[in-house]
């Protein structure tokens, strides 16, 4: 005889129907749906820090009703909870509350094992209205303790509200098989963050897409703010030719090749950070770091890797350039008010990831600095059209840049590159009001300050345009360093974007993390080569360079990957010879050179031993004797401004 379904059955079984029947009725209920219900979508996990022992994973998640916001939530399957253990004191625990629309009354609960003894703490949250959550999508919670404490345990207990008809809709809306919305609770809760008191300064990378070395010109004031003690290396090296690859061995101190996060894989399949490494806000929110990013571009999101760890991160999508609806100020505003409220709470140490966007193509500056109506839209279309129909071609590509003119106006050039400059000095103008910030809260002094692009820009230098080789107007980019107020960090070139990962672990006077291949600018630099690659459907290009001479060598590839052993010992299908001093002198009238047979051998040996190196992962799990495990690939985004 078969046994009456429960009632927990039954309501997972209407939940379930009604799912099915709202997936086919998505187009048109979706944006109605929207503006009633606040719901999050989930883009990815997290380990948790290791003071974190329950649980040990978090899931990153997106705001529906307001994409820009991202959160990281350390839900269980039962009410939230989360236990916490730390070798460090702390007096301070701070998070968030999120989809509170199902919840009538919320407390929240901690229990805290101190110097003197167990203290518990309460903060309850009633009558949840639903304009409380449409307009502020969180509700913060913070315990301020009354004697230092090593343990602690938060528990969330809510009651949900009594309209059964919203509470089932909503839970099903959310289980759409299609979309991947995290199944709802009555309430969720972020990942927390602890105040100790604990040495460590404050840190800020401000990363500036297509910042050329030679825009320095136009960031005098910026110089001026950080002052005397902050240096401009004259050799700095991204390790990435373009926005994806660059910012994923800025977070993890690893080549592209072996963080694995190097654009689309076809139309419909994005790469990302290699789960297994261990990125930049993650190391610092496991030594108690409460971590906050605000980036304007798609390609540095949670959905590719880089939300691990931030307890923020907001995303303000810059894509028009004309109306201007956000830009760096905008930022910038966001992380001043961040930098007040946490400076309020005593929050001592942060860290503060800044991604500016607006000297990226088409470089067009605010209004207020040119008359629209005169703005040659004309000439800057056909420029991007003409490099576009090549660069994004993988039978041609790279190789039909290098063997011949593209047919691009040198008028079109000085004008968007009048633009770009101006873009740049309004960027810098955002970025000094950052330190400016600082200053005010009193919190400059002992910062770490950290100011970079992303990668340079192409202005015709050897044939190519926008952000596309290994030269050095795209791989030299500008690069500005104020350290902490009696740190020793004397950096000395050459400096590369894989030393920010050890340079800030020894700000904090620990190891990095064990994938690191760069080094503290603490350190004396390194002798032998410097080795920059580029991973792109089109083919494989390693850059080596020495006191005298930059090789770029050209291999067959095979994307994603670095090439196979079989490919590289075909040898290039083409190389390229360039004198250091020349390529400094006169960038758009360098010339190659021949080097003798045996410093040619020398070159292209190295250059063949690193196309031959396995990623860092793979030699893990080698030494483990296990298959490497692929990385967890991300829902496609759309592309912007003809990125691939």
């Amino acid at each position: 005889m078969r046994s009456l379904p429960s009632r927990a059955d039954v309501v997972d079984g209407v939940e379930r129907r009604a799912g099915r029947v709202l997936g086919r009725a998505l187009p048109v209920v979706e944006p109605l749906w929207r503006v009633a219900v606040d719901g999050t979508l989930v883009v990815g996990e997290q380990e948790t820090p290791t003071w974190v022992t329950e649980p040990a994973t978090a899931t990153i998640v997106r705001h529906v009703r307001d994409d820009s916001r991202y959160y990281s939530v350390l839900d269980r399957d039962g009410p939230p909870r989360v236990r916490v253990e730390s070798r460090t004191p702390f007096e301070r625990v701070d998070c968030s509350l999120l989809n509170g629309k199902l919840a009538r009354d919320v407390r929240v609960v901690g229990q805290f094992e101190t110097s003197d003894g167990t203290e518990t703490h309460v903060q309850r949250f009633a009558d949840l209205d639903r304009e409380r959550f449409d307009g502020e999508a969180e509700i913060p919670v913070s315990f301020r303790l009354d004697s230092p404490a090593t343990a602690g345990l938060l528990t969330v207990e809510s009651t949900t509200r009594r309209n059964r008809f919203a509470t089932v809709a909503t839970r099903a809306y959310d289980r759409l098989s299609e979309r991947d919305f995290e199944p709802r609770r009555s309430v969720s809760l972020t990942h927390p963050s602890l105040g100790t008191d604990a040495d460590g300064p404050l840190v800020l990378l401000v990363s500036v897409d297509t910042l050329r070395f030679d825009a320095r010109e136009q960031c005098g004031a910026l110089l001026d703010a950080l002052g005397d003690d902050a240096f401009v290396p004259d050799e700095p090296r991204t390790q990435g030719f373009w926005t994806a690859p660059a910012h994923g061995s800025l977070f993890t101190g690893v080549h592209p090749g072996d963080h694995g996060y190097v654009g689309w894989l076809d139309e419909n399949r994005d790469s990302q950070i290699h789960p297994d490494l261990v990125t930049l806000p993650e190391f610092l929110a496991d030594h108690h770091y409460r971590c906050s990013a605000a980036v304007s571009h798609t390609r540095v999101l949670p959905e590719s890797g880089f939300g691990r760890g931030f307890h923020r991160f907001r995303f303000d999508d810059m894509s028009d350039w004309v109306g201007r609806p956000v830009d760096a100020a905008t930022t910038v505003d966001r992380v001043l008010d961040w930098m007040a409220t946490d400076r309020r709470a005593g929050q001592d140490r942060a860290f503060y990831f800044v991604h500016l966007f607006d000297p990226h193509f088409p470089y067009l500056p605010p209004l207020d600095r040119y008359d629209v109506g005169d703005v040659e839209f004309g000439a800057i279309e056909a420029y991007h059209r003409t490099i576009a129909e090549v660069a994004d071609d993988p039978d041609r590509g790279y190789l039909e840049q290098l063997r011949s003119d593209l047919p691009v106006s040198q008028e079109t050039v000085k004008i968007l590159q009048g633009y770009y400059a101006q873009a740049v000095d309004y960027t810098a103008e955002q970025v000094t009001r950052l330190v400016e910030g600082l200053k005010r809260l009193d919190r400059f002094d002992d910062a770490l300050v950290i100011v970079t692009g992303d990668h340079g820009e192409e202005f015709g230098e050897r044939g190519f345009y926008l952000h596309t080789s290994l030269g050095d107007a795209n791989v030299r980019p500008f690069l500005a360093v104020k350290p902490p107020a009696d740190s020793s960090l004397s950096p000395q070139d050459p400096v590369d974007h894989l030393d920010v990962l050890p340079t800030v672990a020894r700000e904090l006077g620990v190891d990095p993390p064990a994938q690191c291949q760069g080094r503290a600018w603490h350190d004396d630099p390194p002798s032998g080569p410097r080795v920059t690659e580029r991973i792109s459907p089109d083919c494989y290009n390693v850059a080596v360079e020495d006191e005298r001479l930059k090789a770029i060598f050209t291999f067959e590839g095979d994307f994603p990957r670095r090439p196979t052993a079989e490919q590289v010992d075909a040898g290039p299908v083409a190389e390229e010879y360039y004198r250091l001093a020349e390529v400094r002198q006169h960038p758009h009238e360098v010339q190659q050179v021949s080097p003798s047979d045996a410093y040619r051998a020398e070159l292209l040996a190295v250059a063949r031993e690193f196309a031959r190196s396995t990623p860092v992962v793979d030699r893990w799990e080698e030494e483990r004797g296990a298959s490497p495990t692929p990385s967890q690939e991300t829902a496609a985004r759309l592309r912007r401004l003809g990125y691939r």
